[in-house]
């Protein structure tokens, strides 16, 4: 992002004054505290039904209140302001307020000779500073919010990118109203993201995603599974990610379901508690920390088995496994120790993106244990030189001697 004075710091919404008009609904009226910056040129009110998640805002200059009408009754609608200077530079967002609208008793509009209600028209009319937040790659982050953090608006991926290394991705930022450039402002639950792991072919169940409630996914990019009755099959690897929305329409989880070839080890985390896997075959351990993440998830270790032969020609002394979720970012580096025997060790991690194996540091390599720290799950590799005059391992017959796995390239 390019450098330039952010002027939120003194956003704070002072009030909320509710009115109820017969043919309008309610209107609101919000005011906030005045930005003492030279170059500020004006103010811009986001709101909608969803917490952090505004499908509309209006510019509404340099003034410091407004009255917001149209607004449906017996629901909760939220409120946040931003501040953009003469540049067009625009702050993060304000603290939100919120306000539900109570049901009012009104009379019915009256009815002309055509039988028609004669406000009728009047109800379609809608009001022109209304601007609609344009989401071009439907990823739940407005493309106004993506450009001021130098995100990409064509690229739904990013939303699940964590930019400030806190253990909170940009969506989450997002809708719970922190800056997701800050590592200082994190927020305190995460309750966005749901994440599952499955293996391929394996139906897996959404249903406990949206609880009681009926929640309608969306695949968020083409050629993704459609979501049958609640239940979704992968038949391939890698990650699948999908938007929940609920009845109203309002997008209220991001889901990724990450699907591996065979899974070797589950476990689940939850924040407050260490987590520690242990995979007894290949012999892979991973120490995830209580505080690395904001909110429960389910963490794997698996892989492909398939080519196993191959790979224990090609490089005897290798080991590539998953780490589940795929794409997962914690705030606090885990800890993985791999059991390959060798010297000089080193250990590599996919990139999805450019498809290139990325060096990741070596900590430790001691009797055959390689130990190595990572912020990101996804699938890795771990390889050592054979120690001169070793013995090559048995080959006659054996099926012993450990499992190769091959790297999931999505």
């Amino acid at each position: 992002m390019k450098s330039h004075k952010l002027v939120w710091a003194t956003l704070v919404i002072l009030g909320i004054l509710i009115s109820s008009q017969a043919v309008y609904g309610a209107t609101v009226r919000i005011s906030w505290n005045a930005n003492t910056e030279a170059d500020l040129d004006g103010y811009k009110v986001y709101y909608g039904i969803t917490s952090r998640s505004y499908l509309s805002y209006r510019d509404v200059g340099n003034t410091t209140s407004v009255d917001i009408g149209n607004l449906g009754e017996g629901q909760t609608h939220y409120f946040a302001v931003s501040a953009y200077d003469i540049n067009g530079n625009e702050s993060a967002l304000s603290q939100e307020c919120s306000v539900l609208i109570p049901v009012q008793d009104v009379p019915q509009d009256p009815v002309d000779d055509t039988g028609k209600d004669a406000e009728d028209a009047d109800d379609d009319i809608a009001d022109p500073g209304i601007v609609p937040l344009a989401d071009s790659d439907m990823d739940g982050i407005p493309d106004n919010a993506e450009i001021l953090w130098s995100l990409n608006p064509e690229d739904p991926y990013d939303s699940l990118y964590d930019d400030d290394g806190d253990g909170a991705v940009n969506l989450v930022e997002y809708m719970e109203g922190t800056d997701p450039l800050d590592p200082e402002e994190r927020p305190v639950t995460d309750d966005v993201v749901k994440d599952l792991i499955a293996e391929v072919g394996e139906v897996v169940d959404l249903t406990a995603i949206g609880g009681s409630e009926a929640l309608t996914f969306v695949p968020l990019t083409a050629g993704m599974p459609e979501v049958i009755d609640q239940t979704v099959v992968m038949g391939d690897p890698g990650a699948y990610l999908y938007n929940a929305y609920d009845a109203d329409g309002n997008l209220v989880y991001r889901v990724r379901i990450s699907i591996t070839v065979q899974m070797y080890a589950m476990g689940s985390f939850g924040p407050g508690a260490p987590l520690n896997l242990n995979e007894l075959v290949m012999g892979i351990s991973l120490h995830i920390a209580g505080n690395a993440i904001p909110r429960e998830v389910p963490v794997g270790i698996g892989g492909d088995v398939s080519s196993a032969a191959a790979s224990a020609v090609d490089a005897p002394n290798a080991v590539e496994f998953d780490l589940l979720p795929y794409g997962l970012v914690l705030a606090q580096p885990a800890t993985v120790s791999v059991e390959v025997e060798g010297v000089n060790p080193t250990v590599e991690r996919y990139n999805d993106v450019t498809g290139d194996w990325e060096d990741i540091a070596v900590e430790s390599s001691e009797g055959g244990l390689v130990t190595f720290s990572t912020q990101q799950f996804g699938t890795f590799r771990v390889s050592a030189e054979k120690e001169e005059g070793a013995m090559q391992a048995a080959t006659s017959g054996s099926s012993g001697g450990g499992c190769f796995i091959s790297s999931v390239c999505r």
